[in-house]
């Protein structure tokens, strides 16, 4: 923290040091410039006694005075006038800045370089060790203020009379005494009296003899001396002799050594007046510090001190409203207007510039030192001791005349002791004390004690003075006798138990803001104060009281003690941070109004620590504006181009035209510091903040765009899900086991468009003349629009036949590069406030190398004119004839933002978990090979919505867009099912849709019924393509029958090669995909049974009931019709029952059809059934290879795993393991097993054009219930348990009751007598048929329709419309072969006429082979299909 030079003690101490008058002949000013010094300069580094010395008091008791300074002027100077004031203290504050951190241009930051960092809870301050502009401002501040009557501190004690006596030049030296010393006793004792002002009409006269040792005669200037001690007393007299060495050329004294220069720390160097209100550039500058007096006059007339008026300080106010701005031209001005050199500052003039000091040497030094010193002890210190007594006795002798006196008494009675605190300080008087007024004599003994710290004694004094002046009301004597008597209790240190008394200073500077309307007394009180309250550890009060005396008449005042109070926040016993970054922005602002620069970047700087980071958007964003501004106006384009940079970020909450203002800011600067000849010329491109362009979420797709890689918004699709990369991975990986046999060991994925979830270890290969697309998404975080013109990517390229780097980012260089990268750009680009907008820019290399791109190049400026208000340009005011785009366009800048990719967080190692390492991305980083072949795919035709097994042709088109041939094209597919290939030879026949369906009565040929099996990977039929070659494939693609997912896709991996085997890449693929929405359309319910009237016993005929509804509920779709079904079975025959004409399904309708399957010996594939005139061939392509796809066993493609091919004898393992899994009994499931294959092609009108499709229903089972599409339906839920012969059973209830059929041949209708005879036979035929492919033993049974039959109850029976009995053999046992049939004869008997049921049978099988290890197969009843009903009459 702040910390200043002096202690609190030595800088009082220094402020009312004595004060001495030096009355210079101008001989004596010639032989002092030969030092180029004056003879004030020339002493002022040896007044500070480096020794004790003694005074005595008035009661003669001696006290000890250490490290006591004298202040020496020339009695010619005065105080400047006001405006030249505050341009001192404004340069002494300016030049006072150390020299700190600079730009890369070599320019000072203006912020301190010696600082510390101090911890401060959270925070990290790196703070200035000191704040030597606070202390030189307090120094100069006291150094001009003018000399008052109601106080003697500033009043000159002596006066010194310096005469160099040349031969030549003055012969009577003794006269050249004499008259300086009237012209000194004509100026003291004047009417009116003139400045400077006297301690006392008595003042100590001090003659000094200046002696030239190399230029003068020492004889000479011996007998002066001599007549000088007896003319003045030789206590009153000095020889100083000087000048003991000639100086050489280079202004370093001959045959010495080079000698310190202590009058450095004095004087101040014209030339180093840094005049920092030149350095703004378009900006208004003026320092505006309130108003100021007109007439400031030099002199102070006898009238003036009469009449009660108080002389102010130069930078005091008056009532009179003048503007007092100056400029840097007023301020040399009101220099030139002051007067002669005289009438100014000393510490501020030099002589011709040379070396100080050049002609004197060491001796000279000590002379000096010696002439100081016995001025102190052999004249001050004993005059001093003598005006003491002297006023002391006139003190004694007026306060014992005052106790014996009636009036004195009456006044202390009535009024005298009135405490001053109940004095009303608004009360204003007239009260005026002459020079030798008891009260001002009082006064002038206690400062001179105070002076010579004599601190007690000048306390009591000043106490008695104080309560006087308070009882008279004099408030400015009253508050002057307060502060010094503050000030002595606080000089008194260890030997005073009194504390030290604040309250009174405070009550001391109210007095004199309030009623003495004296502000530059309060200023001088409260710099005291505050030294003294930080000394104590007072911070808090110390703050408090520097706050309460910042006003607007002085923004340079008000800054300082801004800061000061700032670093006493951060000096607390608990530091207020918050308040410490507070005030140093007030401070700021306060320095900035003074047009202090420097100090107030530094101070902005400084509070930027605290706020930066926290959420203080707002506050942040004032605080890097300001710093803009400022670095700005110092020509730190660099530090004020980052500054303004912070202000463009995405957490910006300034309204819209306070960012366009920043924005302008901030290209104006930027255009500066590309125009300015100073600054550092570009070598690359400036990063720009806006837009804003994460590397992480660019895209790159590498070769043309096919209309699958842009999205409905002309951007490249979204990132690829992990389920999305992993399907395309298993495409290529089945591609190449088909195609070589077997994976690469370091296989890598092809990938088209490399993404942030891509895997992007390996650098991507892309060849000659194809194109590389970018997509980078541009954000805007301002709520104003943003114009990019001119946007290109960046590269730099390593050719293979050279080693060195080609860029484009210099101009220079991009002139040649089109040569290697051909680099497109974009014209123009609006961003919209708080907008994302994705930009695809697009380079084609023309040469083989390594390719890295670097960023986006681009110029940048604000939005239209009509959104971005201009009328606070930095650049000031348009002219007339410029219009706001054209203005707009002036400030648009070139720059670029850096494309910066990280790979993914590696998470493997130890080292890794606990360290953040991420791995490698190499996608901006292209390795450019030699030319290959392009295939380019094309899809006519492709619908955006189907109908649930609707079939659509497609017209697919392979074009060679490369170099070189191609071959090989094999195609992966995750839906193979879906899709079939037709005949290329078709491709170009004008065919309606039911071109490849219809026969026209031809057969198909033996080759066209031959189908490959079904599998994801394919040959594409097609011959290789030469450059620019391409051919055209029919394709057929059916929708899904099951609609439970509303979107169907299609991914296809194309596959193909090269026929030059020596490329880098091997094999190229490229990826389409086919997305539809999927609505239903039919739904199909279909049975087979067994027909009552089998054409034989072992070959039965089926009948099959198809439903058929309409799903359908979209209003586009009409109603459906039943084209054609088929049978895709050789040994089904299938005839239609009902009527052949066309059945329309209607929405929400359904419809029954029955059909009769027949087993034939003819051999064919397929059996048609068509209901309109035109006959579909349904064995030809597409019907023929979309039920075979669905016949196909081939899972689903996330089920499959790429393997090897299999070799002989895997597969044969494989045969052996399906052997063994062979069930039990699998010989007798065939009695219900079927393999029909019905396909049913139907169509409709959609969107007013027609559409056709196919369902496939495959009947396994007899009796089951098919579906299509399949039903989801969860089975019921089983509430009763199964028995225990249930659950031992090895066949299922639905195989084993159908084992055998069973057939009743006999007449349905008899007539017969019953009066001629009693009973009616009738002869009755069981046919008996063995269903499955192993021997059976039939064990037949009859069912006794009387009560007592003695047969078992286990024996199954009917109940029969009325009774009869049979006859013959009731129980018959038989062996029946596998798919055999056996005739059993029986009889009836019939007692009456009625209507009997003949399938009263019992019929029992039980299989001829047990297997081992199973549980045995009982006898099983088999049932008869349907009753056999006989009519007897």
């Amino acid at each position: 923290m702040a910390n200043c030079k002096k202690t609190p003690h030595d800088f009082i101490q220094d402020v009312f040091s004595p004060r001495v008058a030096v009355f210079c002949s101008h001989d004596a000013d010639v032989v002092c410039k030969k030092n180029d010094l004056s003879f004030v300069q020339l002493i002022q580094p040896f007044c500070r006694l480096n020794s004790e010395v003694h005074i005595r008091d008035p009661g003669n008791i001696s006290h000890t005075v250490r490290n006591l300074r004298v202040i020496v002027q020339d009695m010619n100077s005065l105080p400047p006038q006001p405006t030249l004031a505050k341009k001192q203290l404004n340069d002494v504050v300016a030049n006072s800045l150390p020299a700190g951190s600079t730009t890369a241009a070599g320019q000072d930051t203006g912020i301190p370089g010696v600082s510390n960092v101090v911890s401060v809870g959270n925070y990290d301050l790196q703070l200035s060790t000191s704040t030597p502009w606070y202390e030189a401002y307090r120094e100069k501040f006291l150094q001009i203020m003018y000399p008052s009557d109601h106080e003697f501190t500033g009043h000159l004690l002596a006066c010194i009379l310096c005469i160099f006596v040349v031969s030549s030049n003055h012969p009577e030296p003794m006269e050249q005494f004499g008259w300086l010393t009237g012209q000194q006793h004509q100026q003291q004792h004047q009417q009116p009296h003139k400045l400077p002002k006297w301690f006392c009409p008595n003042v100590l006269r001090y003659y000094v003899l200046v002696h030239d040792v190399i230029d003068g005669q020492e004889s000479k200037a011996e007998s002066v001396f001599q007549k000088m001690k007896s003319t003045y007393d030789h206590n009153a007299c000095h020889l100083l002799q000087i000048n003991s060495q000639r100086p050489t050329p280079n202004g370093v004294a001959a045959g010495d050594v080079v000698l310190p220069n202590p009058w450095s720390q004095f004087i101040v160097n014209p030339h180093k007046n840094v005049d920092t209100l030149q350095d703004a550039v378009n900006f208004p500058c003026h320092v505006a510090e309130g108003p100021t007096p007109v007439d400031s006059a030099l002199e102070v007339t006898e009238d003036d001190e009469d009449s009660g008026a108080v002389l102010d300080h130069p930078l005091a106010t008056d009532d009179s409203p003048v503007d007092n701005t100056i400029t840097p031209c007023d301020s040399q001005n009101n220099i030139k207007k002051s007067g002669s050199v005289s009438s100014l500052d000393v510490t501020s003039t030099c002589g011709s510039g040379g070396q100080h000091g050049g002609c004197l040497s060491l001796s000279d030094h000590d002379r000096l030192r010696i002439f100081v010193h016995e001025f102190v002890v052999r004249g001050l210190i004993p005059w001093t001791e003598r005006t003491l007594r002297t006023l002391n006795d006139q003190v004694i002798t007026r306060l014992k005349g005052i106790q014996r006196s009636i009036f004195g008494a009456t006044k202390k009675w009535f009024g005298g002791g009135k405490p001053a605190a109940q004095i009303s300080y608004s009360e204003r008087t007239n009260v005026v004390y002459t020079s030798e007024a008891p009260e001002m004599q009082m006064r002038r003994l206690a400062d001179l004690a105070f002076t010579f710290q004599l601190y007690e004694m000048a306390y009591q004094t000043y106490c008695a003075a104080k309560k006087d002046f308070n009882n008279d009301h004099a408030w400015l004597q009253y508050a002057a006798a307060l502060e010094m008597a503050s000030l002595s209790v606080f000089m008194q240190i260890s030997s005073n138990q009194r504390q030290y008394p604040h309250h009174n200073m405070e009550s001391a500077i109210s007095t004199y803001l309030t009623n003495c309307k004296a502000p530059q007394y309060a200023t001088r009180a409260t710099l005291l104060n505050t030294e003294a309250l930080k000394s104590k550890g007072l911070y808090a009060e110390a703050a408090m009281q520097l706050i309460k005396m910042t006003s607007e008449d002085s923004d340079l005042r008000s800054a300082l003690l801004l800061e000061q109070a700032a670093h006493c926040f951060l000096k607390m016993h608990v530091p207020m941070v918050r308040k410490y970054a507070f005030h140093m922005i007030l401070a700021g602002h306060r320095f900035s109004k003074a047009c202090q620069r420097r100090h107030a970047l530094r101070a902005y700087a400084q509070a930027l620590q605290v706020y930066k980071g926290k959420s203080w958007a707002l506050a942040e964003d004032h605080i890097h504006f300001t710093l803009g501004r400022q670095s700005f106006n110092l020509r730190h384009l660099e530090n004020a181009a980052s500054s303004f940079k912070h202000l463009l970020t995405i957490q910006s909450q300034q309204t819209p035209a306070q960012q366009a203002a920043f924005l302008r800011e901030y290209l104006f600067v930027f255009k500066s510091s590309s125009n300015d000849s100073s600054a550092l010329t570009w070598s690359e491109l400036p990063q720009l903040p806006l837009p804003v362009i994460d590397g992480n979420d660019c895209k790159i797709r590498y070769g043309p765009l096919s209309p699958d890689a842009l999205s409905a918004s002309g951007c490249l699709h979204a990132d690829e899900t992990a389920e999305e990369s992993a399907k395309w991975r298993k495409l290529e990986e089945l591609l190449l086991v088909r195609i070589q046999g077997s994976v690469p060991v370091r296989f890598t994925a092809s990938v088209p468009c490399r993404t942030s979830q891509s895997s992007n270890s390996a650098s991507p290969c892309c060849v000659i003349g194809e194109p590389i697309h970018v997509e980078v998404a541009l954000v805007n975080p301002l709520k104003i629009p943003l114009v990019l013109t001119d946007i290109s990517l960046l590269w730099r390229f390593l050719p293979t036949d050279t080693q060195e780097n080609r860029t484009n980012e210099t101009p220079d260089a991009a002139q040649n590069a089109s040569e290697l990268i051909e680099t497109s750009s974009t014209p123009e680009l609006i961003l919209e406030s708080l907008s994302t907008k994705k930009l695809r820019l697009m380079i084609t290399p023309r040469h083989t190398g390594e390719l890295h791109i670097t960023g986006v190049a681009y110029h940048l400026g604000p939005g239209s004119p009509a959104t971005t208000p201009i009328a606070s340009s930095p650049s000031g005011p348009l002219d007339g004839e410029a219009t706001a785009s054209a203005f707009l366009q002036s400030i648009a800048v070139r720059g670029k933002v850096n494309l910066e990719v990280q790979g993914p967080r590696l998470n493997q190692t130890k080292e890794e978990i606990t360290g953040k390492i991420y791995g490698l991305d190499r996608r901006l980083d292209l390795v450019i090979i030699s030319h290959m072949p392009l295939l380019q795919v094309e899809l006519d035709n492709v619908p955006s919505q189907m109908l649930c097994g609707q079939v659509q042709r497609l017209s697919l088109t392979l074009k060679n867009c490369g170099h070189l041939p191609l071959h090989n094209v094999h195609l992966a597919c995750t839906e193979p099912r879906s899709i079939a290939f037709g005949d290329p030879s078709h491709v170009h026949e004008e065919l309606s849709f039911l071109g490849p369906y219809l026969s026209h009565g031809s057969c198909a040929s033996e080759d066209e019924t031959v189908a490959t099996p079904l599998d994801f990977v394919r040959r594409v039929p097609m011959q290789p393509l030469a450059p620019g070659e391409s051919c055209s494939i029919p394709l057929w693609i059916r929708a899904p029958t099951d609609a439970s997912s509303s979107m169907h896709c299609i991914d296809l991996l194309f596959y193909y090669e090269s026929t030059n085997n020596q490329q880098k890449l091997k094999y190229r693929v490229l990826r389409q995909s086919l997305c539809m929405a999927v609505r239903p359309s039919l739904g199909l319910r279909a049975c087979a049974s067994s027909s009552c009237i089998p054409t034989s016993a072992s070959s039965r005929s089926l009948l099959l009931s198809l439903e058929v509804e309409n799903l359908s509920n979209d209003a586009s779709v009409s109603d459906f019709s039943v084209s054609q079904v088929s049978c895709a079975a050789s040994p089904w025959s299938l005839q239609h029952i009902n009527s052949l004409s066309e059945i329309k399904v209607s929405s929400a309708e359904t419809s029954l059809l029955c059909l009769k399957a027949e087993p034939t010996e003819d051999v064919q594939d397929y059996s048609d059934v068509h209901f309109t005139d035109q006959k579909i061939a349904s064995r030809l392509v597409p019907c023929r290879d979309f039920l075979r796809h669905d016949q196909s066993d081939l899972g689903s493609f996330c089920d499959v795993d790429p393997q090897p091919v299999m070799t002989a004898s895997m597969l044969a393992t494989a045969e052996g393991l399906n052997v063994a899994k062979v069930p039990p009994y699998h010989h007798l499931s065939t009695a219900v097993d079927l393999d029909l294959e019905l396909v049913v092609l139907w169509k409709g009108v959609k969107d007013g054009l027609e559409v056709r499709g196919q369902h496939h229903l495959s009947l396994k089972k007899l009796d089951a219930l098919v579906s299509c599409p399949v039903s989801h339906e969860l089975p019921p839920v089983q509430i009763i348990p199964k028995r225990d012969a249930d659950l031992l059973s090895p066949l299922p209830p639905s195989i084993a009751t159908r084992l055998a059929s069973l057939t009743l041949k006999h007449p349905h209708r008899v007539k017969h007598d019953f009066r001629a005879k009693r009973l009616c036979q009738v002869r009755v035929n069981l046919e008996l048929g063995n269903c499955c492919e192993q021997e059976l033993k039939i064990l037949v049974k009859v069912v006794k329709t009387s009560n007592n039959d003695d047969d078992n109850d286990d024996i199954p029976s009917s109940l029969p419309l009325s009774t009869f009995s049979w006859f013959g053999h009731l129980k018959t046992q038989l062996s029946l072969p596998a798919k055999s049939s056996h005739s059993l004869q029986m009889s009836a008997c019939f007692c009456r006429p009625g209507i009997y049921d003949l399938s009263s049978l019992s019929v029992l099988v039980t299989p001829s082979i047990q297997p081992d290890g199973v549980p045995p197969v009982e006898e099983i009843a088999q049932q008869i299909t349907s009753p056999s009903v006989i009519e007897i009459s």
